[in-house]
C-alpha cells in the first residue's frame, strides 16, 4: 500500500486500537478476490482487528465491525453524527442528520412504497422474460453478467429516466471508482458520472413529469439548491446501486 496515503495517528488514539487497513483496496481483499474467497477475507479481518479500530489512511478513519458497536453508533445520532463523504462530497440521505435526515428518508419511502414498486411489475416481468428468452435460445449463459446484473441496473435507470444506451459507459465509470484510492481521481470519476446524469436532471426539473418525484424534490428545498440536491441524490443512488450489481460480475 502506498505510504503517501498514510497519516499521523492522533495522540488520543490508543496504539492497540490502530490497524493499518485500506478500505478501498486493501491486500486482504485484493488477494481474496483473486482466489474467490471474499468471505474468508472478512473472517480474517474480524479475527485480526479490535471491535472498534482506527485506520491511519485517507485522513484517518474509525471502523466498527461488531453488531453491537454498529447498532449503538447508528442509534446515538448526538454522539455519532453523519458527515460528508470521501473527498467532501455530500451524499444524501446518509450525509444528513436528524431532523433533516427524517425528511429525506420519508421522501425515499414514498418513492419506494409498495404501490409505486408494484406499478413497476409489468416492466420488471417483461424484462425478466426477455432476459431469460435470450439465454434460453442459446442453451447456456453466464448468469451474473447476462441476467443478474442487467435486471436491477436497467430497472433503476428507468426509474431515474436515464437512457439505457448509457449503461456501458456508466458501468465503466462506477467499476473504475471501486478500485481508485486517490481522492482527486475518485472525484473526477464522479464528475464524469454527473455529466451523464445532468441532462436528465435538467429535463426533470424543467418538466416535472410523471412525478412521484416532485414530492422528493420539494422535500429538499430547505436543504439548498434543488438541482444540486437532486444531482447528489441521483449520483449517489446510481453509484451505490450499480456498484452492488457490478461487484457480482467479472465481465467487461
Amino acid at each position: 500500500m502506498a505510504s503517501e496515503l498514510m497519516c499521523d495517528i492522533p495522540p488520543h488514539v490508543a496504539p492497540d486500537h490502530v490497524y493499518d487497513f485500506d478500505f478501498i483496496r486493501d491486500p486482504i481483499f485484493m488477494d481474496s478476490l483473486a482466489v474467490g474467497d471474499i468471505h474468508g477475507a472478512l473472517l480474517k479481518l474480524n479475527e485480526d482487528t479490535p471491535e472498534i479500530f482506527y485506520a491511519p489512511r485517507y485522513g484517518g478513519r474509525w471502523f466498527a465491525r461488531s453488531y453491537d458497536a454498529c447498532y449503538e453508533i447508528a442509534q446515538d445520532t448526538a454522539l455519532f453524527a453523519s458527515g460528508l463523504g470521501l473527498g467532501g462530497m455530500q451524499l444524501l440521505p446518509i450525509s444528513s442528520n436528524p431532523p433533516e435526515h427524517e425528511t429525506y428518508r420519508r421522501a425515499l419511502l414514498q418513492t419506494f412504497s409498495p404501490a409505486n414498486v408494484n406499478a413497476m411489475l409489468p416492466l420488471i416481468q417483461s424484462m425478466g422474460t426477455g432476459l431469460v428468452d435470450a439465454v434460453a435460445a442459446k442453451g447456456q449463459c453466464e448468469f451474473v453478467s447476462e441476467v443478474a446484473e442487467p435486471m436491477p441496473v436497467v430497472v433503476f435507470m428507468n426509474m431515474l429516466g436515464l437512457p439505457l444506451e448509457a449503461k456501458p459507459a456508466l458501468r465503466k465509470i462506477v467499476v473504475a471508482s471501486m478500485t481508485v484510492a486517490d481522492i482527486d481521481e475518485r472525484e473526477a470519476l464522479y464528475g464524469e458520472l454527473i455529466k451523464h446524469i445532468d441532462p436528465v436532471i435538467d429535463a426533470r426539473l424543467a418538466k416535472r413529469e410523471n412525478e412521484k418525484r416532485p414530492q422528493r424534490l420539494d422535500a429538499r428545498r430547505a436543504a439548498g439548491s434543488l438541482a444540486e440536491q437532486f444531482r447528489s441524490d441521483c449520483g449517489h443512488l446510481f453509484t451505490r446501486y450499480l456498484k452492488t450489481a457490478s461487484m457480482l460480475s467479472s465481465s467487461e
